[in-house]
């Protein structure tokens, strides 16, 4: 047995009377309710309200021809800063060893060449080390040669004297000859590899990144600087003092962000509007007051992973630095594809519940109700994606009427 207190005939007689009470209320603020003489109307099924002449009269309703406008022209989107992949420098360590000076901070802007870091390394010392040995064999050996020349030369000297004197015989002459032109090739071998040494030695110090500096110096190189290749941002940095560092290990990522990638999320459904060299504007809170315009110069082949996007990018130019990697902000695209849809005015859009409908006028007092689908919101309107065509004679102002004398209607069938 049911004990609610009310039943269902209460129930739709209550909805009934909210909806008479807005049709009368509206009635008063506008001054088109039907009043008792005109009220005389009926509902043809659940669509269409049929109106007497005089309530036609009374309400006074304004029928409109719809006309087309151009569709917006910009499609909006989202936006994301990136540094341009082609001017991104990954720094790693000459060789292993340990970090004794850590010249930089992340974001800092340096310089080609600019010394980031200082690692101390066993390489580095070995190489400089064996050079000082070497150089300074080659100095003894060179100072040698140089005396031994020079006795040949004396000694060739005196024996050219003697054989004009007939006092030495020719051959004494001619291994005097000899020994000198081998003391002379000695010393021209000994003085030729110590441009070799000095040659190798510069060479190995500079793939550790060092000068070899005065060669005659006895202080020995034991670290390496690590210089930045280019100019630009820190924009990645992984060590500290005293960290031990390989080779294979990325210390550093320097970033060119004079000129920087626009990534924007294109979505499917915009996909077939998106062509390259579109003009693209670009805002974002980050930067305000400013915007960057560009043109598209990629579109991503293959979609994003789970999230089915594409990426259309565009290369900004950003010369004070004012974009950083990872801004986000607003993109509008141009794309130019203008298209003519239906439009209709707000006072003509009627709404209930998620439905959006117009009234269109039939003629001899009849309006039927007729669902739209939305597209576009424009200064006083809507354009119209489906439902409605151009031409069609729909109710502006007035509309409301039409629909509370729908609803009116519909609630009475139910409570019969």
């Amino acid at each position: 047995m049911n004990t609610t207190p009310f039943n269902q005939p209460c129930v739709r007689a209550t909805v009934a009377f909210v909806a008479l009470l807005l049709l009368l209320l509206t009635g008063c603020r506008s001054g088109s309710v039907l009043d008792k003489e005109s009220a005389e109307h009926s509902v043809a099924g659940d669509s269409t309200v049929v109106l007497t002449p005089e309530a036609l009269k009374n309400v006074q309703l304004e029928v409109l021809s719809i006309e087309t406008r151009p569709s917006d022209t910009h499609l909006s989107a989202m936006g994301e800063i990136r540094a341009d992949e082609n001017q991104v420098f990954h720094i790693n360590a000459p060789v292993a060893g340990r970090v004794i000076q850590d010249r930089v901070r992340l974001g800092d802007a340096v310089s080609k060449g600019q010394v980031l870091a200082v690692i101390q390394n066993l390489e580095v010392a070995k190489v400089h080390s064996q050079f000082i040995h070497d150089f300074h064999q080659n100095e003894i050996a060179v100072k040698k040669a140089q005396v031994q020349l020079d006795l040949a030369k004396k000694n060739m000297a005196r024996e050219k004297r003697l054989l004009e004197e007939g006092i030495s015989p020719r051959k004494d002459y001619l291994q005097a000859e000899a020994d000198l032109t081998m003391a002379t090739a000695e010393l021209a071998g000994l003085q030729e590899h110590r441009t070799h040494l000095t040659t190798e030695a510069k060479a190995l110090m500079g793939v550790y990144g060092n000068h070899l500096g005065d060669i005659t110096s006895e202080r020995i190189q034991s670290a390496s600087p690590l210089n930045a290749p280019f100019s630009g941002v820190v924009t990645r940095k992984t060590i500290t003092v005293g960290d031990q560092v390989r080779p294979e290990d990325v210390l550093y990522e320097v970033a060119d962000l004079h000129r920087v990638w626009l990534n924007i999320t294109i979505y499917p459904k915009d996909l077939s509007v998106i062509r390259l060299g579109q003009g693209v504007s670009f805002t974002s809170d980050a930067v305000p007051g400013k915007v960057f315009q560009g043109v598209i110069d990629y579109l991503q082949p293959t979609a994003e992973g789970a999230t089915q996007t594409y990426v259309a990018r565009v290369f900004l130019d950003n010369p004070e630095g004012v974009l950083k990697p990872g801004t986000l902000g607003q993109v509008s695209v141009d794309t130019g594809d203008s298209a003519w849809k239906p439009f209709i005015p707000s006072a003509a859009l009627q709404t209930y519940g998620a439905e959006h409908f117009v009234f269109v006028a039939q003629g001899q007092g009849r309006f039927k109700k007729q669902p739209v689908t939305l597209g576009e919101k424009v200064k006083d309107g809507y354009l119209v994606e489906s439902g409605l065509a151009s031409g069609a004679k729909v109710v502006g102002r007035g509309s409301f009427v039409l629909k509370a004398e729908l609803l009116k209607g519909q609630f009475g069938d139910d409570e019969d």
